[in-house]
């Protein structure tokens, strides 16, 4: 099933063109994809097209391939395929789609595998409203994100200062 919304860059009155970014939203409840739907309707219809939706890890494969969205927003805990092993696959295929995790996990492991195996985002689902426009504005101009709760900010620092991090994993509150 794909999703359309948006009809192209709007004109803001001093700074020209809005760059606009395409997204794919993968989870498995729609009542919260539904949520997240409403809540980029009133936060990034400028900038942001939903262009798929995937209720499953499979279906997040497929059309991540068919449509080569700028960002895939992935539920970890997905029937099928886990968000983690769709990430995997994304990357062994060559995508250039970035990745942004959306979940309830706060726990630190699951934000190290994320970025592991090569997230750019990790959103808190208990923080969307204020976090997930702001990820996803971040990971279309290609800076990472992750979301400030304690467990997180903790694991973001020491994640940074690994040898492979390149520095720049802060956690935004």
């Amino acid at each position: 099933m794909v999703v359309q919304s948006g009809t192209g860059a709007r004109q803001e009155e001093t700074r020209g063109p809005v760059p606009r970014f395409r997204v794919v939203l993968a989870d498995d409840n729609t009542d919260f994809i539904d949520h997240t739907m409403e809540l980029l309707a009133k936060k990034c219809a400028m900038e942001c097209d939903v262009v798929g939706i995937a209720v499953n890890g499979l279906s997040a494969v497929e059309l991540v391939e068919r449509l080569a969205p700028d960002v895939v927003t992935l539920d970890i805990t997905m029937p099928c395929l886990d968000g983690l092993e769709v990430a995997r696959r994304l990357r062994a295929d060559g995508s250039q789609t970035r990745i942004l995790f959306l979940t309830v996990h706060e726990d630190a492991d699951f934000l190290r595998e994320a970025l592991a195996v090569g997230a750019m985002g990790y959103v808190v689902k208990s923080q969307v409203v204020s976090d997930l426009p702001r990820a996803l504005r971040n990971l279309a101009a290609g800076h990472r994100f992750v979301s400030s709760t304690p467990r997180l900010r903790a694991s973001a620092e020491e994640e940074s200062k690994g040898p492979d991090s390149g520095g720049g994993l802060t956690t935004h509150g």
